[in-house]
């Protein structure tokens, strides 16, 4: 999960929000019509949730600054899928939506995009196997079958 943080001072009222990319996003899409409504900064236009100046300074200024930090080990998507497949979810054919239902039954929240990408890189390196199966692929392992990275 990505971090981020969004800093919104309209002259020093101060709002800041951080935390994973989904919860500040949730929170800023509830904050942004108040803030339009309440008409903090006049003179600013906030527009796709970012406020920007009308040509005076006293125009309240976004300052969105993402922050990278290394995945944990097991942390990644690609780890957490592999979880699956070491427990078994695997033994049946299952699609890509199959896979994140799954992920989200253990706690964790990931897009089809993200699956999709950490499921390509897995069967790139032997570590699941795929059938394409009515123009879509579904993927499986072997029990039997060795990965070859790990």
């Amino acid at each position: 999960m990505t971090n981020a943080k969004v800093l919104i001072n309209t002259q020093a009222g101060t709002i800041e929000l951080e935390g994973e990319d989904s919860f500040v996003r949730t929170y800023l899409d509830k904050l942004i019509p108040i803030i339009e409504r309440a008409r903090f900064g006049a003179g600013a236009v906030i527009a796709n949730g970012v406020a920007m100046a009308t040509g005076d300074d006293t125009a309240p200024k976004v300052r969105t600054r993402r922050r990278v930090t290394p995945t944990p080990l097991g942390d990644s998507c690609r780890d957490r899928v592999k979880r699956l497949r070491d427990d078994g979810f695997f033994a049946e054919r299952r699609g890509i939506s199959d896979i994140v239902h799954g992920l989200e039954a253990q706690g964790h929240a990931h897009n089809v995009n993200q699956v999709g990408a950490a499921l390509t890189t897995m069967f790139e390196r032997n570590e699941i196997q795929r059938t394409p199966v009515e123009g879509k692929f579904k993927y499986h392992w072997e029990h039997g079958t060795q990965s070859v990275a790990a």
